[in-house]
């Protein structure tokens, strides 16, 4: 076979045992960048949730865990998730929560897959862009959060709107408000799923088609997300919670000062080079009336803007970018010169998918030998398994102290750890968690934080509430400022933490 007739063959490599190879090199590398068991805080409160939903009578309207001022109604947009993590943490552990994490990576490929595919992709190039995202589709997992829901159903979106915009079906449409209906409580990002007919609204514009379609398919989903446990103020606080800022919480930083900050550095990395590379190549031959660019447009700025968004570029990059890289390729081999300069790529073309997928192999059984693939681990610093890079680390010592005195009592944690902190001592009301905007007003925020952070008025939130032990990491700003005060005592410390005890908390016991 000629180089000009080999490269020029749609897909990208013929050879059926290549495709194969790049197939399965693509799935080694999604598998081994899902691999994680480090538990995230939020899947505490998600147990939590859950477990007051199956164990009470009546819907939990009203926190029960802290005994700071709350709202007066408790609006979990993610109440769903804990519903259905609860009873498989009980009945499987870890394994049962992991398994499903690993069903839902996959299920986001296999939908980003028919969404190519439907745009007249060839395998080869969807499984090439498949290679380049996997790290940033596996930001948004760590063991399983309710924002894995968001991402699935993000992408059967894409491929039920791609299915309407290319073969005029109908339903693909009408499946978008029960959709939503479930979306809506599984996890707030459903937020982000209206985006999508309204920019494929006005791609049809551009092109000079039918909105309608599109608008009344918005319109019906909106609507669909009335269906909810807490009716109309579930949007209130919905809007209210996209609008808030979240300066102090980490994967809410732009992707900028997630790379500057040091925090992670190699996705902002990925995430820029996959953005330039999604650049070029709608750029090339620009198609007005395609919404593939409009879309990786506004999923690239919302990455940018919060590095934990991402993820849905990523899936957008799945969907859209293999049919725009065929179409490139192909354009490069219209070329003569290319293709007498370049005959090499025959060789390389042959060999590159069994290298892809030797390397893949490899580095799934690295990441497999060094972290067991379904176990949920709460790692501590004084673990033997503990790296310095780890970004989850609870007070595992701490609670183990707690348990041992029989303290129970009002306790004012570190932000991250208030989740795990009411799951593992129920005997104990806990000051502020993860839960964040969905339980607390904005103003004992502020003084949460202020506290935290020892900024100007800190004392103000530690005489203001009934706080009877404290539990900070040993770099906490504010540890400090409180080792100068009498009615504190240090109970415990390890490398990772220091609890501190209220004088007359000891004495009352």
């Amino acid at each position: 076979m000629s180089a000009k007739i080999y490269l020029q063959s749609p897909p990208l490599w013929a050879a059926r045992w290549n495709v194969l190879c790049l197939a399965l090199a693509a799935l080694l590398v999604l598998a081994a960048a899902l691999v994680n068991n480090l538990a995230d805080y939020d899947l505490w409160g998600y147990l939590a949730f859950g477990k007051l939903f199956w164990t009470r009578q009546g819907f939990p309207y009203q926190d029960v865990f802290s005994y700071l001022p709350t709202e007066k109604v408790w609006i979990y947009h993610e109440w769903l998730t804990g519903v259905l993590f609860f009873p498989l943490h009980e009945r499987f552990g870890g394994p049962g929560l992991q398994t499903l994490k690993y069903l839902v990576g996959f299920g986001i490929a296999a939908l980003a897959y028919r969404g190519a595919r439907t745009r007249g992709a060839s395998a080869p190039a969807f499984f090439i862009c498949l290679i380049l995202l996997c790290h940033l589709l596996a930001f948004g997992f760590g063991v399983v959060r309710a924002q894995v829901f968001t991402y699935l159903f993000f992408a059967l979106e894409l491929l039920l709107l791609e299915s309407f915009r290319l073969r005029g079906d109908a339903r693909k449409l009408w499946a978008l408000p029960p959709l939503f209906c479930l979306w809506v409580n599984l996890h707030g990002g459903f937020v982000a799923g209206l985006a999508l007919p309204g920019l494929y609204a006005l791609a049809a514009l551009a092109a000079r088609s039918r909105m309608r379609p599109y608008l009344l398919a918005l319109a019906l989903a909106t609507a669909a997300t009335l269906v909810n446990p807490y009716g109309l103020d579930f949007w209130l606080k919905i809007l209210d919670a996209v609008a808030m800022p979240r300066p102090d919480i980490v994967e809410w930083y732009s992707a900028f000062k997630a790379y500057r900050t040091g925090e992670y550095r190699g996705h902002a990395l990925l995430f820029a080079t996959l953005v330039f590379l999604a650049l070029v190549l709608t750029l090339r031959k620009p198609e007005p009336t395609d919404p593939a660019g409009l879309v990786l447009l506004v999923t690239a700025y919302v990455g940018a803007a919060h590095i934990r968004h991402i993820v849905f570029f990523a899936i957008a990059f799945g969907v859209y970018a293999p049919c725009l890289l065929d179409k490139a390729w192909r354009a490069l081999l219209e070329r003569e010169d290319v293709v007498r300069r370049w005959r090499w790529l025959v060789f390389l073309a042959s060999i590159a998918p069994l290298l892809a997928l030797a390397d893949s192999a490899v580095l799934l059984a690295q990441r497999v030998a060094k972290t067991p693939p379904f176990a949920v681990v709460a790692l501590s610093k004084t673990d033997p398994g503990y790296h310095n890079d780890a970004r989850l680390l609870y007070p595992r010592g701490a609670v183990a102290f707690i348990r041992a005195q029989g303290f129970k009592g009002n306790l004012l944690p570190e932000f991250t750890w208030g989740e795990y902190l009411l799951w593992e001592l129920p005997e104990c009301r806990v000051a502020f968690d993860g839960r964040y905007e969905t339980v607390f007003p904005h103003a004992v925020s502020r003084a949460y934080f202020n506290f935290l952070y020892a900024r100007k008025g800190w004392e103000e939130f530690l005489q203001a509430y009934p706080h009877d032990m404290i539990l900070l990491t040993t770099q906490a700003n504010v540890l400090i400022s409180l080792a100068g005060l009498l009615d504190w005592v240090e109970a415990y410390r390890d490398v990772e933490c220091v609890l501190l005890v209220r004088r007359g908390f000891l004495r009352g016991r």
